[in-house]
């Protein structure tokens, strides 16, 4: 599996060097479609703030969603994005209230499964750019060119590491 992420990396990395910022403009680009805007975790906690998923007091650490302005506790918002991600598939996280929002809150967290978490979700935006490059009139082409880069050795990459051959120096 970790060959073939790699390849496919490999293969978009050669489609973007191909095709140039013509694809980059007609490719969805899935970081303007969220909001920049980061989440803050507050310490203390103002009085009187309800969850915006459970609607009771929060009295622990909460997290509060700048865009669109709702707060959550810690918990509440765990699980909003692990069934975004891992149940619906969704390859962006949203607010209840539909607000997009970033991944910053996932990597910047201490969860405990936020790799897998973030894993998801990656592999969801990848599938979708896949399609998007499926769809180019090029892309036979494009894919021809990936799978023969991967027939011929590079010259400073070797698949097996007995191909590599030393020679004297010359003096």
């Amino acid at each position: 599996m970790k060959q073939f992420q790699s390849n496919f990396i490999l293969f978009i990395l050669i489609y973007y060097n191909f095709m140039g910022c013509s694809a980059q403009k007609e490719s969805i680009c899935l970081k303007s479609l969220i909001s920049t805007k980061p989440i803050e975790t507050y310490e203390e906690i103002p009085n009187l703030i309800k969850c915006y998923i459970c609607e009771e007091n929060i009295n622990q650490q909460i997290i509060y969603l700048e865009k669109c302005k709702h707060y959550f506790h810690s918990k509440c918002f765990i699980e909003l994005i692990e069934k975004q991600v891992e149940i619906n598939k969704s390859s962006i996280i949203k607010c209840k209230c539909g607000t997009k929002t970033t991944t910053n809150q996932i990597r910047q967290s201490s969860w405990p499964n936020k790799l897998i978490l973030l894993n998801s979700l990656f592999r969801q935006q990848l599938n979708i750019l896949l399609i998007q490059l499926r769809k180019k009139p090029d892309y036979q082409e494009i894919e021809n060119q990936f799978n023969k880069s991967q027939q011929h050795a590079d010259y400073y990459f070797f698949h097996n590491i007995e191909d590599l051959q030393y020679e004297e120096t010359p003096q």
